[in-house]
């Protein structure tokens, strides 16, 4: 009776034992917060596959909102008021802001301890752009890199070579457009464009190597002679040599065989299906500045006040993996990181992604991953979207004709000067 009394209370020890050990376990589980925009069952894949290499950590997935201001709002307040999550989608538009507000962690520390090679892993140009006085404050999610596809079908009717990666923006370039910009039908109006470049009118001096404000955000640079020789540049292709489209163009004209030549970013893949034309993709033709493409996106950034930074970090890690890339890839982002690139294109069945091309398209795959590489992007100043709305309300001009570029410029000079001292006004107002 008495071994039967020992062994029930070995029984019961050890059950406890059992429980207190599951319950400890149960309780060294980190649970992460991430904040980002938009539908978060699509992240479903990739958490799932994080958790499966990391089961101590827990991801909770926090949206705020349908877009980067939405999410740098809420961000920003959780910040202030001591409640940030550990990890938190930023865009290119926005990033800055916050970054210089110190709400962002330094990555620089973590990547040398681990000894990260950064740029093997994303682009240098993009890498730089994440970068503030040798501090890495992000890391890309998605990007969009403008690349140059073209009609084959339209090339071969006109007996014309197809674009190469040799090709410069002011000569082979506007020489081609210039052959493929005709009147078909003979009513004395262009039905058929030699070019367009979506929405290239709003930062045309990104090509010449500079930008429309000065190197620290302070001030217009607009009387820049590259600023100048950009715009010029940009009236020309509308309104002097009329190669391309003031309304109607983009990837829709380009599948109706309306435009020859689309410059686009990557994704433009996806709008092309059931083209009944042959076509394929370039990188952009060699711009003044050298060998360089525009670049934009989102990325993801580590809370300057995360609970859990290592946890963080190991999240950021996965992401760089060519795994991580690839399941990325399949949900339907495009994250930039070249090898993962490679891999997946090289692998790449535009059937298996639901799409129809012809058996003579899309065979130059590896220009997107090369695009990538040349990619620049263009630091923002503060408050960028009261500086962007100053700027747009004036730029469409050099697309439509209604002023020459001198004139836009000697008008937009002393707004965008007031725009820029009233955004760093406002910063440095929230700074103190």
């Amino acid at each position: 009776m008495k071994r039967a009394h020992r062994h029930l209370c070995v029984v019961a020890l050890l059950a406890l034992l059992l429980s207190l050990s599951l319950s400890g376990l149960a309780a060294a589980k980190t649970t992460l917060t991430f904040l980002i925009w938009g539908d978060t069952t699509v992240w479903q894949p990739l958490l799932d596959d994080f958790h499966a290499k990391h089961p101590d950590i827990q991801i909770d997935l926090q949206a705020s909102g349908s877009n980067a201001f939405t999410v740098q709002e809420a961000f920003t307040i959780r910040s202030v008021a001591g409640a940030s999550p550990d990890l938190v989608v930023t865009h290119f538009i926005t990033h800055s802001d916050v970054d210089r507000l110190g709400l962002y962690a330094d990555l620089t520390p973590y990547i040398e301890r681990d000894n990260v090679d950064i740029y093997s892993q994303f682009p240098r140009g993009i890498i730089d752009f994440f970068t503030t006085e040798g501090k890495i404050t992000g890391l890309p999610w998605q990007l969009s890199t403008m690349l140059l596809w073209y009609n084959k079908s339209i090339f071969d009717q006109n007996g014309l070579g197809y674009p190469s990666r040799d090709w410069h923006m002011t000569a082979e370039l506007i020489d081609h457009a210039r052959k493929l910009t005709h009147d078909k039908n003979g009513d004395g109006e262009t039905d058929q464009w030699g070019l367009d470049i979506v929405n290239f009118h709003l930062w045309p001096e990104l090509f010449w190597g500079t930008n429309k404000w000065t190197d620290d955000l302070r001030h217009s640079n607009l009387y820049d002679p590259r600023v100048r020789d950009a715009f010029q540049w940009t009236y020309d292709l509308y309104n002097t040599w009329e190669i391309s489209p003031k309304t109607g163009g983009g990837s829709r004209a380009f599948a109706n065989g309306d435009v020859a030549m689309l410059g686009a970013i990557q994704t433009t893949m996806r709008q092309l299906s059931g083209m009944a034309y042959d076509w394929d993709v370039e990188v952009m033709p060699i711009a003044p500045a050298g060998p360089i493409t525009y670049g934009s996106g989102a990325g993801f950034s580590m809370a300057a006040g995360a609970k859990n930074p290592e946890a963080a970090w190991e999240f950021l890690k996965y992401w760089m993996t060519p795994e991580a890339q690839k399941i990325a890839m399949e949900i339907g982002w495009i994250p930039g990181g070249p090898a993962a690139l490679a891999e997946y294109f090289g692998e790449y069945d535009p059937a298996n992604q639901g799409f129809v091309y012809t058996d003579n398209s899309f065979l130059n795959k590896k220009a997107i991953v090369e695009s990538y590489t040349r990619t620049v992007a263009q630091p923002s100043p503060p408050s960028y979207r009261d500086v962007d709305s100053v700027v747009r309300a004036h730029i469409p001009m050099l697309k439509s004709g209604e002023a020459p570029p001198q004139n836009v410029i000697n008008t937009l000079h002393p707004l965008l000067e007031t725009a820029l001292a009233d955004a760093w006004e406002k910063l440095e107002s929230a700074q103190q």
